[in-house]
């Protein structure tokens, strides 16, 4: 399931071919999916902010379940519309900034072995 955009060929442009190649498996293992992110959204969001979890957004997971729990209300679901709504975007940065971190790692490694 290859997660390939402009940002990632882009962070990827300045690598060796060596460098490129560990890029893209390791950008491919931990990239984050949008439609799993949206199904979790509409399916779990609601009640545990599962969404929230797979994202890596432990803290917001968190009040998720806390709000569900204690308040009874509808203050849970009305931050998974929010978050459905943005979610594009959410899951777009988080997918940069590990393309970033990735890319950083390996512009530090030696690039002969």
């Amino acid at each position: 399931m290859s997660q390939v955009n402009s940002v990632t060929l882009q962070v990827a442009a300045g690598l060796s071919p060596l460098q490129q190649d560990l890029f893209y498996r390791e950008y491919n293992q931990h990239a984050k999916n949008y439609t799993l992110a949206l199904l979790l959204a509409i399916f779990f969001g609601w009640s545990v902010g599962a969404h929230n979890f797979y994202l890596g957004r432990y803290g917001r997971g968190i009040l998720h379940i806390v709000l569900a729990l204690l308040t009874l209300t509808v203050i849970p679901l009305i931050l998974t519309i929010i978050d459905i709504i943005n979610l594009r975007k959410t899951v777009d940065t988080i997918n940069a900034g590990i393309a970033n971190e990735i890319a950083a790692k390996l512009r530090a490694m030696p690039t002969s072995f």
